[in-house]
C-alpha cells in the first residue's frame, strides 16, 4: 500500500504441482449382518499431480498402492482372524484451499476408483475353540468385486519451501460404495463395504 492505495492482488496463473506421498491408515469393513472388529493398520503411498485452476481452487489426481483389510475381534483370546487386502487406489479430488502468507490450509473431496490386486487372510484357532461355522464361512468367502468405488477426502496443512516446494501434512477418510462380495438376497452378507482413515505427508514441486 502506497499513499493510502490498496495493492491490486498479484495476478494468477495455473500452476502444475507433482509430487510423492506416504501415509498409515486404519481400516474397517461395514458388514450386514455386522462383524466385531479392531482397527487394522495399513500402509498407503503413491504419485500426485495437482493443477492449480483458479485462486483458491486445484484439482488433484492420485495414484496409489494401498493396504487395508479388516481385523475381527472375539471374546476367546485363542481366536484371532484378519484379511489384509492390497490395491492400486485412483482418487480424483477437488483440492479448496486458503492461502495465508507461506501457509495453506485445504481441505479435498472427490472420488476415487481401486482394483484390488490381492489379499491374504490370517486364523488363529486352537483345538476346542474353534471359530463358529459362520465364521468359517465368511473366511472362506473370495473376493467376488475386485472393481471398487467410493468416496472420500480431508483436512490438510500445506507449507510452501522456496516458492517452488510444498511439504504438507493430510488427514483422509474414505468410504467405499460398493462390495467385495455379492449381495444378492441368497448370499450371507448384504453389505461389505470398506471404510479408512489415515494421516499422510506429501512432498510437491512447483512446474
Amino acid at each position: 500500500m502506497e499513499d493510502g492505495k490498496v495493492s491490486p492482488p498479484e495476478p494468477f496463473a495455473p500452476r502444475l504441482w507433482t509430487g510423492i506421498r506416504g501415509a498409515v491408515q486404519w481400516s474397517k469393513f461395514v458388514f450386514v449382518p455386522s462383524v466385531p472388529q479392531t482397527q487394522m493398520q495399513g500402509y498407503n503411498w503413491g504419485l500426485i499431480s495437482r493443477v492449480d485452476v483458479e485462486r483458491g481452487a486445484s484439482l488433484q489426481i492420485e495414484l496409489n498402492y494401498k493396504q487395508a483389510g479388516w481385523r475381527e475381534r472375539f471374546d476367546d483370546p485363542k481366536l484371532g482372524y484378519e484379511r489384509l487386502i492390497r490395491s492400486i487406489e485412483l482418487p480424483l479430488f477437488t483440492h479448496l484451499y486458503l492461502k495465508s502468507g507461506a501457509m495453506r490450509f485445504y481441505i479435498n473431496a472427490g472420488p476415487y476408483v481401486s482394483w484390488i490386486i490381492g489379499d491374504e487372510s490370517l486364523s488363529r484357532s486352537k483345538q476346542g475353540t474353534e471359530h463358529t461355522p459362520r465364521a468359517q464361512q465368511r473366511h472362506a468367502l473370495p473376493i467376488q468385486n475386485r472393481f471398487i468405488w467410493g468416496l472420500g477426502g480431508g483436512p490438510g496443512i500445506s507449507l510452501e519451501l522456496g516458492g517452488k516446494h510444498r511439504l504438507e501434512i493430510e488427514g483422509r477418510f474414505l468410504h467405499s460404495l460398493s462390495d467385495i462380495w455379492s449381495n444378492k438376497r441368497v448370499d450371507p452378507y448384504g453389505t461389505s463395504t470398506q471404510m479408512h482413515f489415515g494421516l499422510g505427508v506429501q512432498y510437491l514441486i512447483g512446474w
